[in-house]
């Protein structure tokens, strides 16, 4: 009878479909795109009432009666639910999916104030595989934002879940789903994977999401396994970043950046075969990852930086492994409690300001722990405080490197020829092998960095500081070429002029390096400036031909070069040449001590600018200099003659050889008055 009533239902909605497929071919024919995906329309544009869809037929609307609504299509074999606006009004949840395995996705839709109870959520899919949830808006919901429990295969992307009472999406029982880049904020968790007694959530992939500022960012429940927790983005959480929680392990935790959470970074709890790698765990008010009665996991490529307490914490773990992480700038670099058997090897433990490792005493039950080829460099601290029992430093071919260790290598061979004491209470704590580093330390002494050059090669001093040179050699680099290495026997010298032919105006890097007999290397490097560039200088005033008197000419140049040094003039009257000092600014005047001593007649004026690489720039202007006042005599009219209304004739006679202008003043003793410029030697 069942089966006879879905026949029916599915023929009307068959026709249903028809009927509107029909519709909206006649109303969009021109809006299909080429995934014949109907138009979207604007965000919001259906403003429904909350939905159930139960593809089993029970509680709510099918699939099939789905595509019926104006708001729902059938596109390509997908159901497609988008531009949907659904307030829960505090009752219940808003959009609800259960029992379906058909593909569908929600797109483009906002859901909020779902109802406060528990298990209520703006969406939830129970028991729904194949869905893809792609930028909604889950967020103002007073239960959870997002709910999938049971349900396989879904894909969520690129959604806003904010601001949700509860979870901002919350995992129950599921498998192969994918969360990524999505923005998760101010929920009670960011993103909870939940299992349980006979409920597991496994190989679910969860990367690229933005979790910030929720009660606890990613919490990974009991009983999950498989889970890819990758670069995602966990600040600003109330407690902890990233939590892992009892029975719950193969889990992947890869690539995140952990800072600034109100608690712990990472926190591990009866966990095993975890992978922790490459994180930015830092900045926890707390440790930056805590792991608790855990066993065979694997810590590795890390950065652990300036959280407040310590770097990484193991409490009652055994059989892990800690390996190449950097743990730097916390109170405690790392800090063992009732641990054992974990190996530590290749960390990066520096500048921790009280210890680097601390092995807290606790009868024998810190014991059998295995540190070698660390660095350790705490000044500011001790390097490590072993109070617990039977632990090792050194694997019986080599310990690990001691900034405070002041043995010697007297046979070269890299290993300190006495031990390095660990302190604490422990009864023997001894690094058997200790690393020394005598690799050759030199220093560049000349040139400097940002000195400039030019054609001609940079001569260079090496120091050498500390260790005993064997080989000496250099090579120069810019961004896109790398020279050949040239050996040197000497520490001072030139760089090698066919070397720095082969690069043109750049910033260029030369690096010296230095071996010892046992083939340790040491380096130093300083970037300097090549400039081949002529720097160009142009006199804007005075002009060629000016004539000047007694008094020196302004001048007023223009300069086009990256790398000054200095400018300065030379003047030359073709008998005497005077270089002028330095001078500061583009606009001036002529230093009048220099202009005196010049003879009058024709004077060069030479202004001249070079870089710090030594290249010259010049322009001159030749100017004349005549220092002598014109002769003029009145032939007529003759002192005291006497004239009437008619204004005299004159004749005059001028003798100069830069003849400008020529002009008379008539003055009665009570006015006085200047002609215009007058032309020849008569006139009236």
């Amino acid at each position: 009878m069942r089966s006879k009533q879905k026949k029916n239902i599915m023929i009307l909605g068959i026709i249903f479909g028809i009927f509107f497929l029909l519709m909206d071919i006649s109303i969009f024919n021109d809006n299909l795109g080429n995934n014949n995906k109907a138009t979207l329309k604007s965000s919001g544009y259906w403003v429904i009432s909350p939905f159930i869809i139960d593809d089993d037929g029970g509680a709510g609307i099918t699939w099939a009666q789905a595509a019926g609504q104006p708001w729902c299509n059938y596109i390509g074999g997908v159901y497609v639910i988008e531009n949907v606006t659904v307030n829960a009004g505090n009752i219940g949840d808003a959009i609800k999916i259960e029992d379906s395995v058909v593909p569908f996705r929600i797109e483009n839709c906002t859901v909020y104030n779902a109802q406060g109870s528990a298990g209520m959520a703006g969406l939830k899919l129970i028991n729904v595989d194949n869905g893809q949830i792609i930028n909604n808006n889950l967020s103002n919901n007073q239960g959870h934002g997002m709910i999938f429990w049971g349900s396989t295969n879904n894909n969520v992307s690129g959604n806003t879940i904010n601001s949700n009472v509860e979870n901002g999406i919350d995992v129950f029982h599921c498998e192969e789903n994918t969360i990524s880049n999505n923005t998760i904020l101010n929920n009670h968790f960011g993103i909870y994977l939940r299992g349980g007694i006979g409920a597991t959530s496994n190989n679910n992939n969860i990367s690229h999401n933005i979790v910030n500022n929720n009660g606890w960012g990613i919490n990974i429940g009991v009983k999950c396994t498989n889970n890819n927790i990758s670069g995602n983005t966990l600040n600003t959480n109330a407690n902890q970043g990233i939590s892992i929680e009892e029975n719950s392990e193969y889990n992947l935790i890869s690539g995140n950046t952990v800072k600034n959470n109100s608690n712990i970074g990472i926190w591990v709890v009866t966990s095993s075969n975890l992978s922790i790698v490459k994180n930015i765990v830092s900045d926890n008010t707390n440790s930056g990852i805590m792991i608790i009665d855990s066993t065979l996991n694997y810590v590795s490529g890390n950065a652990l930086f300036n959280n407040t307490v310590k770097g990484l914490f193991l409490l009652d773990c055994s059989d892990n492994i800690i390996h190449h992480n950097e743990v730097y700038n916390n109170s405690i670099g790392i800090e063992l409690f009732l641990s054992h058997e974990n190996n530590f090897s290749s960390n990066t433990i520096q500048d921790n300001y009280n210890y680097g490792v601390s092995i807290i005493n606790n009868s024998t039950a810190n014991q059998e722990n295995l540190f070698y080829y660390n660095i350790f460099e705490n000044p500011l601290g001790i390097n490590a405080n072993d109070s617990g029992s039977g632990n090792f430093w050194d694997n019986g071919i080599i310990g690990n490197y001691w900034h405070d260790y002041v043995g010697v290598d007297n046979n070269d061979d890299g290993i300190g020829d006495t031990p390095y004491i660990i302190p604490g209470s422990a009864i023997v704590s001894i690094d058997n092998k200790p690393i020394f580093s005598d690799d050759p330390v030199i220093t560049i002494a000349s040139p400097s960095d940002s000195d400039v050059f030019a054609n001609t090669p940079p001569n260079f001093e090496i120091i050498s500081e500390m260790g005993a040179i064997d080989t000496l050699w250099y090579g120069l680099s810019n961004e896109t070429f790398t020279s050949d290495n040239s050996t040197v026997s000497e520490l001072t010298g030139n760089i090698d002029l066919n070397i720095w032919n082969a690069f043109g105006n750049d910033n260029i890097t030369i690096i010296f390096y230095a071996n010892d007999s046992a083939g340790k290397i040491g380096f130093d490097e300083v970037t300097v400036g090549k400039d081949i560039t002529q720097p160009i200088i142009s006199i804007i005033s005075p002009s060629e031909g000016d004539f000047f008197g007694t008094n020196s000419p302004n001048f007023n140049i223009s300069i086009i070069e990256e790398n000054l040094e200095s400018t300065w003039y030379k003047l030359s009257d073709g008998i005497i040449t005077i270089d002028s000092p330095p001078i500061i600014g583009l606009i001036g005047s002529i230093d009048q001590t220099i202009w005196d001593a010049l003879g009058d007649g024709t004077v060069t004026i030479s202004f001249y600018v070079n870089d710090t690489g030594g290249n010259i720039g010049f322009d001159e202007i030749t100017v004349t200099k005549d220092s002598v006042a014109p002769i003029v005599s009145i032939i007529s009219p003759s002192e005291g003659d006497v004239f009437g209304p008619n204004a005299p004739n004159f004749e005059i006679t001028v003798s100069d050889g830069n003849l400008d202008t020529t002009w008379y003043i008539l003055g009665d003793g009570i006015i006085t008055i200047d002609s215009p410029p007058i032309i020849g030697l008569t006139g009236s």
